[in-house]
């Protein structure tokens, strides 16, 4: 789970501001805790996935077009590159904007890539694929499968070899997984960083001009 901290946006800023070597070293230090979930992770993506040939594409020697690039236009399924997976797993130090709960986050992992998103999760809401209707239109389209292989979705899923683990929307095969295998240490380590590192900074400030930076 994430750790929530009340107050941090301020303190961190304030930080930045009065005390940037502190700033420097704490996302220093969150990055080391963070580095083996995200070497594990990278350590999952298989260097290809069998039975979807059509998925996947290898670079070598090719160049890369609007058929081969897992940046295609989001009216394409993307194509599956283990290098680009990888590279698309990666530890962010920076604030994201704020979800539509109202959180922003400052310390993560992320899948970015649309391929390895899709992998990520596959088969997490629907264990065999979409409901299958090649006739589905309108707003819902998009919750059925209209592959002419009603078992498209299933197969797909099935080949991953991967299974989901972690709960609820925290399973993946990927990121979440290693995740879930750390078993917590790294969140604790980060927890445990952020807060000792937030106390030698007011150790050092004056109370009042650091909480009245806004």
């Amino acid at each position: 789970m994430p750790v929530e901290i009340v107050g941090l946006s301020g303190v961190l800023k304030a930080m930045r501001q009065f005390e940037p070597e502190l700033s420097k070293e704490l996302n220093s230090r969150i990055r080391q805790a963070l580095t083996p979930i995200k070497v594990d992770a990278q350590g999952l993506v298989p260097d290809r996935v069998h039975g979807l040939s059509n998925w996947s594409f290898n670079t070598t020697g090719r160049k890369i077009n609007k058929e081969t690039s897992a940046f295609a236009s989001y009216d394409r399924f993307p194509k599956f590159n283990s290098g680009i997976v990888r590279k698309g797993i990666k530890i962010s130090v920076a604030k994201s904007k704020k979800s539509r709960n109202g959180f922003s986050y400052f310390y993560r992992i992320t899948n970015t890539s649309r391929a390895g998103s899709i992998m990520e999760t596959a088969g997490r809401t629907h264990r065999q694929g979409l409901p299958w209707d090649p006739n589905a239109i309108g707003n819902r389209s998009g919750d059925y499968s209209k592959s002419r292989n009603p078992h498209a979705g299933e197969w797909f899923i099935n080949q991953q070899r991967i299974t989901l683990a972690g709960n609820g929307k925290m399973r993946g095969r990927l990121l979440y997984r290693a995740f879930h295998q750390d078993q917590g240490h790294a969140l604790a380590i980060v927890e445990d960083t952020i807060k000792s590192t937030i106390a030698r900074f007011v150790a050092r400030a004056d109370a009042h001009d650091v909480w009245r930076i806004k």
